[in-house]
């Protein structure tokens, strides 16, 4: 059973090698700890692609990982794949997990027809940079794509799409379009917040436990936020989106938590 899977793995990973294009990478990841359908799937792939590929480092800051190992069962691997990510439960309270992060550094380019996404509007990110105050840069390499959803997604600028093929999603959503006025996506909270300089919400501990039960937030401020959301950080990191609910006869600001209801366990 498990050969079947790791053949199966191996077709799979060796399919995104010949669609990917050099510079592009590709993350293969697993839920499991077992050699056989990681390193020995990965190792595999590379002697297939000789030259084509390389490991890139597969490290979080503050999540604890081990490297990837370079033998099991009297079988060496590409030593390269000590920089693949093995988690092990006890190490961050998880499951077990897998990562490679592979770059194509040489080979061919994928066969057919290649075009830009249809819709995009750059000059959403323009606003959406404005209004939480991020830098120029801040959407360096990227633009947007509207599909037939409900949100506008961020795709990498050179990212490319086979023509005739109805999107159902791709990229980052990064701004729901169907609210009014349109509001912006945990997800762009999550990667964007950090950096943001404007309409933000920094909560502690508490605020944080009150963000999470999507309970009101109440806070002492002096000014109101001018932006109807605003984007909630903690400890620096971006956790999502609050509507500004104003100030209350208390003099506090009111926060609305739009914390995801299905995270929430609702």
């Amino acid at each position: 059973m498990r050969e079947r899977l790791a053949a199966r793995q191996r077709r799979l990973l060796a399919r995104a090698v010949r669609l990917a294009r050099v510079g592009g990478r590709i993350v293969y990841s697993t839920c499991t700890v077992a050699p056989e359908e990681n390193e020995a799937v990965v190792d595999a792939v590379l002697r297939a692609f000789p030259g084509q590929l390389a490991v890139r480092p597969a490290r979080l800051s503050g999540f604890d990982c081990a490297p990837g190992i370079t033998e099991w069962a009297g079988a060496g691997f590409d030593p390269s794949l000590a920089g693949a990510a093995r988690v092990w439960p006890h190490q961050n309270d998880t499951g077990g997990f897998f990562a490679a992060v592979l770059e194509k550094v040489d080979g061919p380019e994928p066969d057919g027809a290649l075009v830009h996404p249809a819709g995009a509007d750059d000059a959403v990110l323009d606003e959406l940079g404005a209004t939480y105050g991020l830098d120029e840069d801040a959407f360096a390499g990227v633009t947007t794509h509207r599909g037939g959803g409900r949100y506008l997604s961020a795709v990498s600028a050179d990212h490319r799409l086979p023509p005739g093929l109805a999107t159902q999603t791709t990229g980052l959503p990064v701004l729901g379009t169907q609210a009014r006025p349109p509001k912006p996506t945990t997800a762009f909270a999550l990667a964007w917040a950090p950096a943001a300089q404007a309409n933000t919400l920094d909560v502690d501990d508490a605020g944080l436990a009150d963000y999470i039960a999507r309970r009101p937030l109440y806070l002492d401020r002096a000014e109101v936020p001018e932006a109807p959301y605003v984007l909630v950080r903690h400890r620096g990191h971006g956790i999502g989106v609050a509507h500004v609910r104003g100030r209350q006869a208390d003099g506090r600001v009111a926060f609305a938590s739009l914390h995801p209801k299905a995270w929430a366990g609702r």
